[in-house]
């Protein structure tokens, strides 16, 4: 069998018979043509041989088609030209068509003898076929993970990671260290830019976090990049983080983005809500469960406390959750609920602008009159906007903003330690690497002295001897 599919002449002796039959047929018929088209030149639309139908034809001129006889095998879309098989060819074309009906067998033939070959070798050729496809899974994941720098998860079997007080039913840790979702680099790379790296941990102590702040600021990203990953690392595919633990999930279950239908009469709301309720339904533990804007699309009241309880409802199962909200009733239970995170996105108050990080430990603000503002609409719009936020509200604003400036102040102080602490470890370094030299010197010193004394003996020694 050629490249191209087809069969070798050399295939069958029967085969390279046939093929040199049907050259040789082809050529009599198109010198035949040839002949009449000299001889009728003037009935003749252009000298060219062309096939209609598998049959061989000329173009003949429609007003002079009574001068060839033949049969007709159709007409230029003018009707200016019809194709003409003549008589003086038919018998030809037939023993070309006859020729091509021996071919098709032979060739039928023999893919019906090599299959049979090949059926009698199947189990090796299965065997060969799954070893091929395990190397070019093998040789994909190497690719993948120099191309984003990715690691070997380690993927935690139920209970590995049990204390010695137990814990929920996931019994096992969620951790990544700058991890990256792939699609979301290569698209910044492409553009020139780069991804800000996600790190979090869920363990037995704190199975559930609940991420807030602007939108826009990567909230859901978080959950994208934690439910992907997951299941890279189920799959034995290395992902791109700095450090990665993955539990055995039974169940990885997400509701993201809006589905929202007209042709299925679904709101917002009703398609998040069937959503939930199917998870609700299947998830198996060890799970992990991905909530974007729980609750959104209603009364705002009403739908923080349904987060609240479908959030709840997954921790007490056992579920590791990751949830995004706007809802400060979400942020007050995350803040109240033993064994529940509250974790946010960045935003840069000066610039008005999310930074993308993921601050672990602080509630965020949704900083919707910020971004409103950036994003075109007018000083007087947001000033009645600002008036009408209850006071409440604008006090739990201010604390959260608070909140987080202290949490800087906190991080940068922990850096500039970090960086002293680095400073003393270096000096002490330098230290031990001065003293060492010096041990080093005196060693050297007294192996040279010991070689002196050892020399001084031993000519002492052949002294004596030669005296005695």
């Amino acid at each position: 069998i050629l490249p191209s599919g087809e069969l070798d002449d050399r295939a069958s002796p029967e085969l390279g018979r046939i093929r040199r039959e049907l050259t040789s047929a082809r050529s009599r018929i198109t010198r035949s043509l040839e002949s009449l088209m000299r001889r009728s030149s003037e009935a003749i639309q252009e000298e060219l041989v062309t096939v209609r139908n598998d049959r061989f034809v000329i173009p003949v001129r429609a007003d002079h088609q009574a001068r060839i006889k033949g049969v007709a095998h159709g007409s230029s879309s003018s009707g200016a030209t019809i194709f003409v098989e003549p008589l003086e060819t038919i018998d030809g074309n037939n023993e070309l068509q006859t020729l091509r009906e021996a071919e098709q067998r032979e060739i039928a033939e023999i893919l019906f003898a090599l299959s049979e070959e090949l059926r009698r070798e199947l189990p090796a050729i299965e065997l060969a076929a799954r070893a091929i496809t395990e190397l070019d899974f093998t040789g994909a994941k190497a690719a993948f993970a120099e191309r984003f720098a990715c690691v070997v998860p380690h993927v935690s079997e139920p209970g590995a990671d049990r204390g010695p007080r137990g814990g929920s039913d996931t019994n096992a840790t969620l951790e990544f260290i700058d991890a990256r979702h792939p699609l979301l680099e290569e698209t910044l790379r492409a553009a020139g830019g780069t991804v800000v790296p996600v790190s979090f941990k869920l363990d037995d102590k704190n199975t559930t976090m609940v991420i807030s702040g602007a939108n826009a600021g990567g909230k859901t990203v978080v959950l994208k990049t934690a439910g992907l990953l997951s299941l890279m690392a189920l799959s034995g595919v290395p992902v791109p983080a700095k450090q990665a633990r993955v539990p055995f999930y039974r169940s990885v279950l997400a509701d993201i983005g809006d589905h929202q239908s007209l042709a299925a009469n679904l709101s917002t709301f009703t398609s998040h809500v069937g959503n939930i309720a199917a998870m609700i339904e299947s998830s198996e533990t060890p799970a992990l469960v991905l909530l974007d804007e729980v609750g959104t699309g209603t009364d705002p009241e009403e739908g923080s406390a349904l987060g609240v309880a479908v959030v709840d409802h997954f921790k007490q199962r056992g579920a590791h959750v990751l949830a995004t909200t706007h809802y400060a009733g979400l942020k007050m239970y995350a803040a109240n609920e033993p064994g529940v995170l509250n974790a946010s996105v960045e935003f840069d108050e000066k610039t008005l602008r999310p930074t993308y990080r993921l601050l672990v430990g602080i509630a965020g603000s949704s900083s919707g009159l910020e971004i409103a503002q950036r994003f075109g609409i007018p000083a007087e719009v947001i000033a009645r906007a600002m008036g009408q936020v209850q006071g409440s509200s604008r006090a739990s604003i201010e604390y959260l903003r608070r909140i987080k400036s202290e949490a800087e102040e906190a991080e940068a102080l922990r850096k500039a330690l970090d960086e002293e602490r680095a400073a003393v470890a270096e000096k002490f370094a330098a230290i031990d690497e001065q003293a060492a030299k010096q041990e080093a010197a005196r060693q050297a010193e007294l192996e040279r002295e010991l070689s002196r004394a050892v020399k001084e003996f031993q000519e002492h020694s052949h002294e004596l001897v030669a005296k005695i």
